[in-house]
């Protein structure tokens, strides 16, 4: 049986922080999306489970009944530092290294779209540990000397410059054991580098952990080729993306530019996908040239976007 998780680290008991540099919503906003993730993987016959570090708090704070785990995290995070929880992800390497079966862990801002793919059966069958790889995502705006050189400073390895994304991994409790002590010893070296490298988040620690596993010899599967996962940016990219029909048929797909909208959602989760569709259409409309009289149209697309979580 697959379990699935999520992590929320929640720093203080304030509903309007942030929980990410970059964040458009707080922490209840991250809580609608635990939700409408939990209700699209429930619907699918998967059971979630969410991993945080203020346990009493979240409980408080869901409006339907969704398994909380409660852990104490005492990993030193450098104050200030980009996604500062995501690296509390490392925590829940440790706890689902103690879990028996397959365990796969994702992103708050995911969705599940329907019936994984059989696929699925085989890799939890044969205890494949899982990935997804999402490098040409980032070559065109990093460069592909800087990923790897990166790489390079925080493992002391020579780097090909792949990129493994946050949204999905999978894997027996021994695989992620053997991730969090590579993390582990990569930790010290990051913290120390942090005005050198790209990027601050789980994603540069669980990228060297990869490489260095599977240069020593572990097979890890990208099961972005498969179909289980797909992330689609509703912004400007730098590298070139598919149009978001290609993910209709994912089993899940990553949203990181969405929080907003997947909080909001209110549909009867069939209609999910139709209704981002729509959202994607209104968020591309330009707004009238400055001084224009807003239409009565206009005024009902802007209502429209408000509603779906687009911030004006």
């Amino acid at each position: 049986m697959v379990k699935v998780f999520t992590m929320l680290y929640i720093e203080n008991e304030n509903l309007d922080d942030t929980l990410s540099y970059n964040d458009e919503i707080g922490v209840l906003g991250y809580v609608r999306c635990i939700e409408q993730l939990h209700e699209s993987l429930l619907m699918n016959d998967y059971h979630l489970s969410v991993v945080t570090n203020r346990i009493v708090f979240l409980r408080s704070l869901l409006s339907r009944p969704i398994d909380v785990i409660g852990l104490d995290f005492q990993l030193e995070v450098p104050k200030g530092i980009r996604y500062y929880g995501a690296h509390f992800k490392m925590e829940v390497f440790r706890y689902l290294s103690s879990c028996d079966g397959y365990s796969i862990l994702v992103d708050n801002d995911v969705r599940c779209l329907g019936p994984a793919p059989k696929c699925l059966d085989e890799i939890v069958a044969c205890n494949i540990p899982c990935y997804y790889d999402i490098t040409n995502q980032l070559y065109p705006g990093v460069g592909r000397e800087k990923i790897a050189a990166d790489k390079t400073i925080v493992s002391g390895l020579s780097s090909l410059g792949t990129w493994a994304g946050g949204e999905f991994l999978g894997g027996t409790g021994e695989f992620f054991g053997k991730l969090y002590s590579e993390c582990l010893q990569f930790w010290p070296e990051y913290c120390n580098r942090l005005t050198e490298v790209h990027h601050h988040g789980d994603e540069m620690l669980v990228s060297c952990a990869v490489e260095h596993l599977q240069r020593s010899g572990l097979w890890l599967l990208d099961v972005g080729t498969l179909g289980l996962v797909g992330r689609f940016w509703s912004i400007e990219t730098n590298h070139v993306q598919k149009d978001i029909s290609a993910y209709r048929d994912h089993w899940l797909v990553h949203l990181p530019a969405d929080k907003a909208f997947l909080g909001r959602y209110s549909g009867n989760g069939n209609d999910f996908f139709s209704c981002y569709v729509g959202y994607l259409s209104e968020k591309a409309r330009p707004d009238p040239p400055s001084g224009q009289t807003l239409g009565f149209s206009y005024r009902v697309r802007r209502k429209l976007r408000w509603l779906l979580g687009r911030q004006e």
